[in-house]
């Protein structure tokens, strides 16, 4: 019974023959073939990890502003052209505006003479104009308005004699007051239709006929001693006289002969209404030029008068003052009607676009020029959710070209998006980076590689990516320790673009880590 109970206790376990051969076998192969396990390793060191983002981008400029103009009208001036550099305060693009400059010339004299005269008040000056000068004034005057006398009488014999020797031919009983404008005109015995609506046939009957009267009264006026009464007669029959004539070149030029061999004639009445135009032109400039002097010498003198005053009061000093405000008012409209009519750049920069030629009618509000300041230029990128937390304002980027292969250019960055943009489903945010330093070569609107340098950590541990094993929420590497491996628990920082991953803890400088196994 007792041996028994031992075998109960003591159980033997069996192991079946075959199982033991196979074991044995294979223990026997692995001896006599001389295989064993060694491993790949590279010794952890000491050096530069950098961390980068890589994106697309593209130049473009950092101020680029598109000009137009607030007024219309015929451009009469185009600084330059495309690539042209300009300055702050350059005049770029201008209409026809004699009339403008004229109203602001005029302004800015007043001005000056509201001024001076301020001046002389504030500071007491006693017979500031002496009586000298105001003879010589009045003098001036007296010259200015024998001037202008004669321009009177030399401009309406250019106008008398321009409609007589070159328009009345047009009309029947020409000066009678009641001339109509014929539909044929005799030449050389031979009829010559002149086609014209009827409207436009009143409308020029009519103008012919006040021309004439206006002549009549200009005539009059000369004859008398008012000079301000010839002054205003004789512009007013110039004036009109330019306008009448103009409606009857009009006519003229529009219609076309039937017959080739008319044309002669029809060219010559053309340029009967052209050289009467150019005459009553010419004899309005010099009417306007003489009595332009004539008003100027007027208030010299009138200046020379006023600055006679001995002592100014409290009162007349406001009222200067006054007067002065007002003087400067008139010159601010006049300078804005004036840039209305031309841009002027404001900045320093290339002109990048330029759309306007001499001649040509501008319209308000539209964009004809636009010039680049000069500034770095930027590149703006978009960058994915997943890296956009690890850029930040100041990183340095690489920037490299397909138009310019192996040639490297820095940046840095200078704003990141708080929101994003979306791109096709996928959210993304805008980066812009400053080019460093100027570079012709640099154009707006090329396509840019960045690799943008997000942390980099010098003089630490580091080891290839490769040999960093995950498990779980730990990360493991497997140190050689003589014939056998061991594991190292670690703790990791940034990864690098070269492949090399940054151990924070866990390892020393030379430990030789295994990043691979072979069979020898």
């Amino acid at each position: 019974m007792q041996k028994l109970f031992k075998f109960i206790r003591r159980p033997r376990v069996f192991i079946p023959a075959g199982v033991l051969l196979i074991v044995a076998g294979v223990v026997a192969f692995s001896v006599l073939s001389g295989e064993e396990e060694t491993f790949e390793t590279v010794p952890a060191k000491r050096g530069t990890v950098r961390e980068e983002v890589a994106v697309v981008g593209r130049i473009q400029a950092t101020q680029r502003l598109d000009l137009g103009l607030l007024g219309s009208g015929k451009i009469s001036y185009v600084f330059g052209e495309e690539g042209d550099r300009v300055e702050r305060g350059d005049l770029l693009v201008s209409l026809v505006s004699d009339d403008l400059q004229a109203q602001l010339a005029s302004a800015q004299a007043n001005l000056d003479r509201e001024q001076i005269r301020l001046s002389q008040m504030v500071s007491g000056e006693e017979d500031a104009v002496s009586q000298a000068n105001y003879d010589s004034a009045s003098s001036a005057e007296q010259s200015a308005a024998r001037a202008l006398e004669s321009q009177l009488r030399e401009s309406y014999a250019a106008t008398d004699s321009a409609l007589g020797a070159y328009v009345d031919q047009f009309f029947e009983d020409p000066r009678s007051g009641q001339a109509s404008f014929e539909t044929y005109v005799v030449v050389g015995g031979t009829r010559y239709f002149i086609g014209a609506p009827q409207g436009d046939r009143t409308t020029i009957q009519r103008g012919h006929n006040k021309a004439v009267a206006l002549l009549a009264a200009w005539r009059e006026a000369l004859g008398g001693t008012d000079l301000e009464a010839k002054v205003a007669a004789g512009g007013a029959a110039v004036a009109h006289a330019q306008l009448y004539l103009g409606d009857l070149a009009g006519a003229i030029n529009r219609y076309r002969p039937t017959a080739s061999t008319d044309q002669a004639v029809y060219d010559g009445f053309r340029a009967d209404v052209a050289a009467a135009r150019s005459a009553v032109n010419a004899a309005a400039s010099g009417l306007s030029a003489a009595e332009s002097s004539y008003r100027s010498a007027q208030s010299g003198k009138n200046v020379a008068g006023s600055t006679l005053a001995l002592e100014q009061s409290a009162a007349e000093i406001a009222i200067q003052e006054a007067a002065v405000r007002s003087a400067e008012a008139q010159v601010a409209l006049a300078q804005a009607q004036v840039s209305k009519n031309s841009i002027v750049s404001p900045v320093d920069g290339i002109v990048v676009e330029l759309d306007a030629e001499v001649g040509e009618i501008a319209s308000p509000g539209s964009a004809i020029v636009s010039v680049m300041a000069d500034a770095p230029l930027e590149i703006e990128a978009l960058v994915p959710e997943a890296d956009v937390a690890k850029v930040e304002v100041d990183d340095v980027a690489r920037v490299t070209m397909d138009a310019y292969p192996g040639v490297t250019f820095n940046a840095r960055v200078i704003y990141v998006a708080y929101a994003e943009t979306m791109v096709e489903g996928v959210a993304t945010y805008k980066v812009r980076l400053q080019m460093e330093g100027e570079d012709s070569r640099l154009k707006p609107g090329m396509t840019t590689d960045l690799d943008i340098a997000t942390n980099v950590r010098e003089n630490v541990i580091t080891v290839p990516q490769r040999a960093v094993i995950t498990r779980s929420s730990e990360r493991v590497v497997r140190v050689a320790d003589g014939e056998v491996s061991r594991e190292v628990k670690v703790e990791t920082g940034i990864r690098g673009t070269d492949g090399q991953i940054e151990i924070v803890s866990g390892l020393s400088e030379g430990d030789l880590v295994i990043v691979g196994s072979k069979q020898e």
